[in-house]
């Protein structure tokens, strides 16, 4: 009943929590996700001039292995990223809020022998924030959906919308 009273993180905790104890019906299923749903779209909404999207972007064949991050595939509501091997990815709210605030390049204080790997999170916020507004949002994780280990290369999804997210 009161399920637009939540937070779209929060509703997915309550699905998972219903889903663990075996109480998540079909309805509440459905339910539950017209409310993130809803919250997204209501979010996006509210965000002031939002730069409008192109339906599809394609691969770029010819970009080979990058140094930095590059987007490779874009929707309406998501992009598909590609993340060089030692840039690190949080999907933790605090720890990208944190991450995100740093320089791409930042040194680490504790270990003055070994720069700190690049932040996934802050070449998100500076790339992509003027035109997306969920990349700026560190409750969000910058739209970031999951992670990859730092050694990793290799493609991350992050929303351009609350929707998407």
């Amino acid at each position: 009943r009161r399920l637009d009273d939540f937070q779209p993180i929060h509703l997915f905790s309550l699905c998972w929590a219903y889903s663990t104890a075996r109480l998540l019906d079909q309805e509440l299923q459905r339910n539950i996700t017209k409310a993130a749903l809803r919250l997204g779209r209501a979010k996006d909404a509210t965000q002031a001039a939002q730069a409008k999207v192109e339906e599809e972007q394609s691969i770029d064949e010819d970009a080979g292995e990058s140094e930095t991050p590059r987007v490779v595939k874009a929707t309406e509501h998501w992009m598909a990223i590609m993340k060089p091997a030692h840039w690190q990815v949080s999907v933790d709210a605090k720890e990208a809020s944190r991450m995100a605030n740093a320089s791409p390049f930042e040194e680490d204080e504790d270990n003055e022998e070994e720069p700190e790997k690049p932040k996934v999170q802050a070449w998100i916020h500076k790339h992509m924030s003027q035109k997306y507004p969920i990349c700026t949002d560190a409750t969000e994780a910058f739209g970031l959906l999951h992670r990859l280990d730092a050694q990793t290369s290799g493609v991350l999804v992050c929303a351009r919308s609350y929707e998407g997210a």
